[in-house]
């Protein structure tokens, strides 16, 4: 079982992150928007005052998620997944 996280901006919801049990923190890519690492959402969440909405409704800071990200950062390899410079994991194609 996972959670999903959302970022929220003033023009669009775009799907963020998921976090399962016993998995590391599985990040979603745009390569057409240039969000192919964590820093790259880091730098969208601040630049545009984002908000970070999970699954269940629940609005999370960017420092409480960043904490639950990198709790979670080792772990099994996603199948088709990339590592960024920091070696989280994403995937550019649609996943829930």
């Amino acid at each position: 079982m996972g959670i999903n996280y959302y970022v929220i901006t003033e023009a669009r919801k775009l799907h963020f992150a998921k976090i399962s049990s016993g998995w590391p923190v599985l990040f979603r890519g745009y390569p057409d928007l240039k969000l192919t690492s964590l820093a790259d959402w880091i730098d969208l969440i601040k630049r545009e005052e984002a908000s970070i909405l999970n699954e269940d409704g629940k609005y999370l800071s960017l420092c409480e998620f960043l904490y639950l990200a990198t709790a979670r950062r080792a772990g099994p390899v996603h199948q088709c997944a990339i590592s960024d410079e920091q070696g989280f994991q994403f995937l550019t194609s649609e996943f829930s």
